[in-house]
């Protein structure tokens, strides 16, 4: 089974970086790190770490960080660059364990498939909110 697809209704934010927000529970790290980002959500407890998303990705909107003491991995992609996604879905299907799941917030869409956003600096109004 891969990410939840409704994640955003099932989980709330519980914390975040300056680039993403981080959605959980489960959220205890270092062994339960929760699903990283909204538009381009990556459950960090599924990612094996095998780089397929980072590899495949042609704005560079995911990269490594370190995840030490997780069960799965010692590091994993994330997506740090999320801004830039161009909702390509290269990223979803490429991971073996899917664990990733894209969302156009511009136009309400989940799911990969969809002709990406021709402006790869585009950020949706609310699209990160302050974490709580």
């Amino acid at each position: 089974m891969g990410i939840d697809p409704k994640f955003y209704d099932n989980r709330k934010i519980v914390a975040g970086t300056d680039a993403y927000n981080i959605w959980g529970p489960p959220y205890a790290p270092p062994t339960k790190l929760g699903i990283h980002g909204t538009q381009v959500a990556m459950d960090m407890d599924l990612c094996i770490g095998d780089g397929a998303c980072i590899d495949c990705c042609p704005v560079d909107a995911i990269r490594w960080i370190d995840t030490p003491g997780h069960p799965t991995s010692a590091r994993k992609g994330a997506p740090v660059n999320e801004v830039a996604c161009i909702v390509c879905g290269a990223c979803e299907t490429s991971c073996p364990v899917t664990a990733i799941h894209i969302t156009d917030l511009e136009a309400g869409y989940y799911g990969h498939g969809r002709q990406p956003r021709r402006d790869p600096t585009w950020r949706a109004e609310g699209a990160f909110p302050p974490v709580q």
